[in-house]
């Protein structure tokens, strides 16, 4: 028994292959109505009206029927993906120089800078002419000029100092001064003695 092979196809596509052994076999299950049955064994074919095969249409196949028209066009595609950028141009000459804009703002004062050093001492003027004589000052002690008590302070067992009466003169301000003293005393006993100190006006330097 010869081993034949026919399939089924709609349209152009070959949609299932079967194997038939004999002239008989042929599928019915699963074949679409309009499709055309061929056999490799005779090279006939049939058309399938849905439930059977027609029994016309033996024979080799005719020749290719010309082209039908054109459908229309199917809508179009999805954009494809962006490629790959391409390497940069090179730049471009470079344009004229545009006109100058207005003159902005001013800005704030910087800070003050460091002191620069000392400049050389400049030459020295003419003396000026001489001023008037100033008021002549009070008479003052003298140089030499002696104070003195006239009797001997009386004994004080005080602690304090004080001062002692008729020891005092005037002193002019702004002046210079310079003191001597001679001074006598005794104790009562050798676990006493005597302080002495100098009693001046208010802002004097004493040296």
């Amino acid at each position: 028994m010869a081993l034949n092979v026919n399939f089924w196809r709609l349209g152009t596509k070959a949609v299932r292959v079967v194997t038939a052994d004999g002239a008989a076999d042929e599928p019915v299950e699963g074949v679409p109505s309009g499709a055309m049955l061929f056999r490799t064994d005779t090279g006939a074919h049939r058309a399938f009206n849905g439930a059977t095969w027609a029994s016309s249409g033996g024979g080799e196949t005719g020749p290719q029927g010309p082209q039908g028209i054109q459908g229309p066009a199917g809508p179009a595609g999805p954009a494809g993906p962006s490629g790959d950028a391409g390497p940069t141009g090179p730049a471009g000459p470079a344009g004229s120089v545009g006109p100058q804009g207005p003159a902005g703002l001013d800005g704030s004062d910087g800070a003050n800078g460091a002191q620069g050093p000392q400049g050389i001492q400049g030459i020295q003027g003419v003396a000026g002419n001489d001023g008037a004589p100033g008021a002549n000052g009070s008479n003052g002690l003298g140089f030499g000029a002696i104070v003195k008590l006239s009797a001997d302070l009386s004994a004080f067992t005080a602690t304090a100092l004080a001062d002692a009466t008729g020891l005092s003169f005037a002193l002019t301000s702004g002046r210079f001064y310079s003191f001597q003293f001679w001074i006598r005393f005794s104790t009562a006993a050798t676990t006493t003695g005597a302080q002495f100190a100098i009693n001046a006006p208010a802002n004097s330097y004493i040296v």
